[in-house]
């Protein structure tokens, strides 16, 4: 048995430990900018998750559904870009109680790498385009997150500043 890990091992699996999700999360996503994200697929998709959901009602227009599909991609875009900035900022902090400069600088940068990436994507992918509104969209779900991020961390900061060694209403020592 062997009690002292070796440091090569030890900073190899912190690495994917921290690391290795987000750049799952990066290749899909960027999967998901190619043709396989298209509005034909996510319709088909929509369709048959409306039927399997709902059997017996009648199918819904397709105008309807190209509708219900630009909403639920806005709701995708959103979606992508906050649980890449949690990823980011979880892979920079490495467990650390307290938010680096450098995590609210790499978010920032790498979101704008990113979404420039995905949008070049779909503009050298047949039937998809990218434009500057999916940038300047990318850039505000980054910015917003951003600001929450900071919030969480203040919000814990008080919180260990606060309530070390005071009890929760009586359901032990808060940590």
């Amino acid at each position: 048995m062997i009690t002292v890990a070796d440091p090569a091992h030890t900073g190899l699996v912190r690495g994917l430990f921290y690391y290795g999700p987000l750049a799952v999360w990066l290749a899909i996503s960027l999967l998901l900018a190619t043709s396989l994200g298209g509005y034909n697929n996510m319709v088909s998709v929509i369709y048959m998750v409306l039927a399997f959901l709902s059997p017996e009602t009648s199918p819904p227009d397709v105008n309807h559904l190209y509708g219900l599909t630009h909403v639920f991609r806005r709701g995708a875009y959103v979606l992508e870009y906050s649980v890449f900035a949690l990823l980011l900022v979880r892979a920079v902090q490495q467990g650390e109680p307290n938010l680096k400069r450098l995590s609210s600088l790499a978010v920032a940068g790498f979101g704008l790498l990113f979404a420039l990436a995905d949008n070049g994507v779909r503009a050298f992918t047949p039937g998809r385009h990218g434009g500057w509104d999916d940038v300047i969209l990318s850039l505000a779900n980054i910015a917003l997150f951003t600001g929450l991020i900071h919030l969480f961390f203040a919000a814990k900061s008080w919180e260990r500043n606060h309530f070390v060694g005071k009890t929760d209403c009586g359901h032990g020592a808060v940590q």
